[in-house]
């Protein structure tokens, strides 16, 4: 058993706040980055995941609502107007005329389209985003990548497709999206976040050298993690309210780096990181 440490307990180095303190303590109060660079690197990353994981939620959170509320449009749409079409040796057809244009407008400045088009009338309007099951395939053109067409298989068995095979596709696309975004949005903030620590210590690097702190760069790094969370917090906030509110975030947690960085370090041990 080794004996305990020995010392007044002024000079005994304390122990670390937990992570879910830390999300209240590195935003309202400037002193605790006094603290944050003795903090072991491998509890800085947990946190950093913590942060990752909070603003992950929300934005997936955000997602599903998006979709849910897409297909409260969608769903209706099929049922009223979706012909019954007969796909056969390669060729879709449909007992009525066409075309059978199922939803159509302006979503966020772009031109959409959802149809059933066989006759191919459609083929020369200038649409942003289109999805339309013509004769020969299901084309889904965008303004970014163009047009492209899914022709139908020819040797294919017959297939009827109506409202209700429509309203279940519909929902089996939208799993489909869900799952794919919640494994792009994982990657993508786990990668955003990384390189937003990275810019936020640059502006720790110069508040140390301004304030003449004797701040190793690991230390500032830390400095940096913390800082994060004003970022987290607007950005989840702005998810949950459908709002953006990416750049003040960013602001926040950059102003935060800066005066953590300046925080009072007398008193207090900051481990051998900060020298």
């Amino acid at each position: 058993m080794q004996p305990p440490p020995t010392g007044s307990p002024s000079t005994l180095e304390p122990a670390p706040p937990g992570h879910w303190v830390s999300l209240y303590r590195s935003v309202a109060q400037i002193d605790f980055y006094a603290g944050v660079p003795g903090i072991p690197i491998g509890r800085c990353f947990a946190y950093f995941l913590l942060i990752v994981a909070i603003v992950w939620v929300a934005h997936s959170y955000q997602t599903f609502r998006q979709i849910e509320q897409g297909l409260q449009v969608i769903l209706p749409a099929l049922k009223e107007r979706m012909p019954v079409v007969r796909i056969e040796n390669g060729r879709a057809s449909t007992e009525q005329p066409g075309p059978h244009v199922i939803l159509e407008g302006d979503w966020s400045g772009m031109k959409c389209v959802l149809a059933v088009d066989v006759e191919g009338k459609l083929s020369d309007r200038n649409y942003d985003f289109a999805l339309i099951l013509s004769r020969d395939g299901i084309i889904a053109k965008n303004a970014v990548v163009g047009g492209e067409t899914t022709k139908f298989p020819e040797q294919a068995e017959p297939l009827t497709v109506g409202p209700k095979e429509a309203e279940y596709w519909a929902h089996q696309f939208a799993d489909f999206i869900a799952v794919l975004w919640i494994l792009i949005l994982s990657v993508f903030h786990l990668l955003t976040k990384l390189v937003t620590v990275g810019a936020l210590s640059v502006g720790a690097v110069i508040a140390n050298e301004v304030g003449k702190r004797a701040y190793a760069y690991p230390a500032l790094f830390r400095i940096s993690i913390y800082a994060l969370t004003g970022l987290a917090a607007l950005e989840t906030l702005g998810y949950l309210m459908n709002r953006n509110l990416w750049f003040w975030g960013l602001v926040a947690s950059f102003v935060i780096a800066v005066l953590g960085t300046l925080a009072r370090t007398a008193g207090r041990r900051v481990g051998p990181a900060a020298a």
